[in-house]
């Protein structure tokens, strides 16, 4: 019986392990180079997902410089800001913030789901669209 209990809890924390390291597929990473009008930068994407729909975004762009990143933290807030207006509503689940050279922007709930609706509706048309435009998904 001591056996079969030892096997028995083994198998339950090889699982707890695959679980916690795999985190279940529920999430995608996408990663890639960019060079626009002289300004290069890698941006990584992480995209959540919960019964395969959207529900958490975090995207991070490593600029060469400063400037760069100033300017790019500028141009989100000036986005979700004329989004609002558009819309008519007050636009709350989203983040936006700079550290030196890196500008990170998260996004939860609908504005998640509208940021990623051109890429597809699930996770698998999410990650071919990403794949499309270069990026490496994992």
């Amino acid at each position: 019986m001591k056996k079969f209990l030892k096997g028995l809890l083994l198998v339950g924390l090889m699982l707890i392990m695959l679980i916690a390291l795999t985190g279940c597929g529920n999430k995608l990473v996408a990663t890639r180079d960019v060079e626009e009008e002289g300004i290069e930068y890698k941006v990584r994407a992480e995209i959540k997902f919960k019964k395969d729909e959207v529900s958490k975004m975090k995207i991070t762009c490593k600029m060469d410089s400063e400037d760069d990143a100033k300017k790019i933290e500028s141009s989100l807030h000036s986005v979700f800001t004329m989004a609002a207006a558009f819309s008519g509503e007050e636009l709350n689940d989203y983040e936006i913030k700079r550290n030196g050279k890196k500008v990170t922007m998260e996004l939860e709930g609908e504005s998640a789901k509208q940021m990623t609706s051109e890429w597809g509706e699930n996770k698998e048309e999410i990650k071919e669209e990403l794949e499309e435009q270069g990026f490496k998904v994992k």
